[in-house]
């Protein structure tokens, strides 16, 4: 995948923030929806585009489907690490758009 499209999907809030949630291990939408207070359908969006460029992997069980990054994107991306982890102390900080996460 080229730089310039993987740069674009993670230029976004909502796909920033998942990325930074998917380094802690593997989720299901629910997981990820509820965290970030948008709808399924917004999450699902979002997650497509990660996929597309390489960026997460998705390995369904049984009816659902749990999205990670895969250890080839930090090899592909070396500076995707770094870009996280500045990303995850703002995101903390940034208490208004993400809430506590509960049960599916």
């Amino acid at each position: 995948m080229k730089l310039i499209d993987v740069l674009k999907a993670l230029a976004d809030y909502n796909r920033l923030a998942i990325m930074c949630y998917l380094q802690t291990g593997s989720r299901c939408v629910c997981e990820i929806e509820q965290i970030l207070s948008i709808s399924q359908s917004a999450t699902s969006k979002h997650l497509n585009k990660l996929r597309m460029v390489g960026l997460i992997d998705a390995e369904k069980k049984g009816q659902w489907v749990y999205y990670s990054i895969p250890n080839e994107a930090y090899l592909e991306y070396p500076f995707l690490e770094k870009l996280l982890s500045d990303a995850n102390t703002h995101l903390v900080n940034d208490t208004s758009k993400v809430k506590k996460l509960g049960d599916c």
